[in-house]
């Protein structure tokens, strides 16, 4: 509920107690807009395309301007377990997946479909912006925010095999959460620049109430969330040559191929 106080208490079995700061959950305002422009990056010797992803949002409160945006995006693929293969002899045998409906016949070695779906042919690939994406004053444009980058997507034959779905999350921030987040941005770029020495310890927000003294690490806060959502279609990409073919199958379940991957269709995918 906008407004209200909240913290979280931790009781271990050994006594330990720990408890947080108290954190003032405000609203999150409004994601407005979603959009993207096609991109091209030439070197000497490579040419890379992708998508910036940007946002437009305001705060809905009156100088109330800390927010965390958080990117998600997802995109399906295809896989061939069913040719899934070992070595044997000197030379590779069929070995499909359980999982692919394929199955080989044992007297003859033929390759055959037992006519049941395939449960790991498809999956749906989750990716999320590495660095925390923080407010500040240069996006503030009398209490909006214009034209912020939320992420880059990069068109490979994986990412761009159909589409790729991209959502932006606005979270409300208390003060004692900005300066976390804030804190963990320094950090991150401290660690990338080769003349920026890394920032100390990050303070968090939990208090030792009682038992034997033990350092504790992380950050509890409340937040409203706001959302906006978009389909990056395939077509969006102004040559499809662009694309980078699949030459050569990925004979393993679509559950390694990438990480945070699930087999099961997201709501919002059509």
């Amino acid at each position: 509920t906008v407004g209200r106080v909240y913290k979280l208490n931790i009781e271990l079995l050994d006594g330990r107690v720990y408890e947080t700061k108290p954190d003032t959950l405000f609203s999150a305002g409004t994601v407005d807009s979603v959009y993207y422009n096609f991109k091209e990056v030439k070197t000497d010797t490579l040419t890379t395309y992708g998508f910036d992803v940007f946002f437009n949002s305001t705060s809905g409160m009156k100088n109330k301007y800390n927010f965390l945006w958080k990117f998600i995006g997802t995109f399906q693929a295809d896989t061939n377990p069913e040719l899934y293969d070992t070595l044997c002899v000197e030379a590779r045998c069929p070995k499909p997946l359980p999982c692919s409906s394929d199955i080989v016949n044992k007297t003859t070695g033929e390759l055959m479909n037992d006519y049941t779906p395939c449960t790991c042919c498809t999956c749906w690939y989750n990716f999320f912006n590495i660095e925390p994406l923080i407010s500040n004053n240069q996006f503030i444009q009398n209490g909006s925010f214009t034209g912020v980058k939320a992420m880059y997507i990069a068109v490979t034959q994986w990412t761009f095999m159909y589409k790729v779905h991209a959502e932006v999350r606005q979270m409300s921030l208390s003060r004692q959460a900005f300066d976390f987040w804030k804190a963990v941005k320094a950090q991150q770029g401290a660690a990338a620049s080769l003349f920026q020495p890394v920032t100390g310890k990050i303070v968090n927000n939990f208090v030792q109430i009682s038992g034997p003294p033990a350092d504790i690490e992380g950050l509890f806060f409340a937040t409203s969330i706001s959302s906006k959502s978009l389909f990056i279609p395939r077509e969006a990409v102004p040559n499809q040559l662009d694309i980078p073919p699949q030459n050569l199958p990925f004979k393993n379940t679509c559950r390694a191929l990438f990480p945070n991957s699930t087999t099961i269709k997201p709501l919002f995918w059509d």
